[in-house]
């Protein structure tokens, strides 16, 4: 997916046309020096002789050289040609001589044009994404799509420092966030919307979108987030944080494709984790309980015929726990919780059984205690830790006891059935 055409006007090279044009004016007695010369001086973009058509001599206005009214959005050999509103040029123009810099123009510029009164005729869709940002990873749910990825994020202001990794840009900040590096560290916070969690969530959106091919120019989005049971009198403030931005210019990379989209956040609905995945329960008939295990904490639900009858928390039981013994056992001072993962998938450490066994028993011991299994007709057990059980033979599945089907994904689309029925997209 390459690089949205409506969006031409954040790219170098128009931003350097029109550098170049107000330079001329600025500065008529620059005609002397040549393009050449103009272009090396004052860092230009070198394409912009071919992004741009040039007057003939006839046609020169003054000392003006380019044609801006129509930009190549193609390339030099098969030129695309876009018509360039006025005001465009202008406003652009206008925050040129303000002093700005090529960054905070891409930055700015999408803003500025809208509150300029253009019309940018955009192609706009609405989806419902269901989105989990988890302490370890982000899980994602659009139409009939899961995914996720590592939840870690950290701020870059030199293009040259992003290297190959994933990234977005937001249009009020000049800065790039790179997400799911394997150098970064997990953000330490004890409650969701204390996180730096705004640039992840719209990196989870774009990459929705990319997972199932949409490269709309507009996006009106209907979100569900997940927030931990023990955090769910702060839900009305996690959606203010959400609801301060509602409406922002993405640009991003994701696997080596540039794109962009203005995503609008229109709707936003908060769910407890555990609770969500409720609608996925198989058989669902009389008193069931739900496990949701974390990488801090366990969600414990029960619910019996569609009532929610106990909502708990167990506290610091999540596969963190088992981590930092593991870690300890370890004992070297290079490993921790943000990269203990990577270094066993490349084969430098091992998980320990017997830490784990002893981990999986204690796990169950403690939820035996909240929901006692005896009196459930089953006992769901979900969560992204069960997939490290599965990794290392550990099938406790036993009479009652349960493993919910894709147990990392339950919660975003148990929550995103929920979503789907209040906002029938496409109805």
């Amino acid at each position: 997916m390459g690089r949205n055409k409506n969006f031409y006007y954040l790219n170098k090279y128009f931003i350097s046309g029109v550098r170049y044009e107000a330079l001329l004016e600025n500065h008529p007695n620059l005609m002397s020096e040549g393009i050449v010369n103009i272009i090396k001086t004052y860092q230009l973009d070198n394409n912009i002789n071919w992004r741009f058509r040039k007057f003939d001599k006839e046609e020169l206005k003054g000392n003006l050289q380019f044609d801006l009214s129509k930009v190549n959005v193609g390339n030099q050999e098969n030129p695309v040609w876009k018509e360039v509103d006025s005001k465009i040029i202008g406003i652009t123009k206008q925050m040129i001589n303000e002093g700005l810099t090529d960054e905070e123009i891409a930055s700015k510029i999408h803003l500025k044009i809208v509150e300029g009164g253009v019309n940018m005729e955009n192609q706009k869709i609405t989806k419902n994404v269901s989105v989990d940002l988890g302490n370890n990873n982000c899980k994602v749910a659009i139409d009939e799509n899961v995914f996720v990825f590592v939840n870690k994020v950290r701020k870059e202001r030199q293009t040259n420092k992003l290297a190959d990794n994933d990234y977005i840009q937001l249009s009020d900040d000049s800065g790039y966030y790179i997400i799911s590096n394997d150098e970064d560290v997990f953000e330490e916070s004890q409650s969701k919307k204390d996180k730096n969690f705004i640039p992840t969530l719209y990196f989870s959106i774009c990459r929705a979108l990319t997972e199932i091919g949409v490269e709309a120019e507009e996006v009106d989005v209907n979100l569900s987030m997940l927030i931990p049971i023990n955090q769910a009198h702060e839900s009305a403030e996690y959606i203010s944080k959400i609801k301060e931005k509602d409406s922002v210019l993405c640009t991003y990379r994701i696997n080596k494709n540039e794109d962009t989209s203005i995503i609008n956040i229109k709707n936003v609905e908060m769910f407890l984790e555990g609770v969500a995945s409720i609608p996925l329960i198989e058989n669902n008939t009389g008193m069931q309980s739900i496990a949701d295990i974390g990488s801090k904490t366990i969600n414990v639900i029960k619910v019996r015929n569609s009532k929610i009858v106990m909502v708990d928390t167990i506290d610091e039981l999540g596969s963190f726990e088992y981590y930092d013994k593991l870690i300890n056992k370890i004992n070297n001072r290079s490993v921790n919780l943000s990269n203990i993962n990577q270094l066993i998938e490349d084969g430098i450490y091992k998980h320990d059984k017997d830490l784990l066994k002893a981990y999986l028993k204690k796990v169950l011991e403690e939820t035996n205690k909240i929901i006692k299994f005896d009196t459930c007709v089953n006992v769901n057990f979900t969560g992204g830790t069960i997939e490290l059980f599965k990794s290392q033979g550990l099938n406790f599945e036993k009479g009652n006891i349960k493993i919910m089907n894709e147990p990392i994904f339950t919660n975003v689309k148990g929550s995103k059935v929920f979503l789907d029925a209040k906002y029938k997209v496409g109805e």
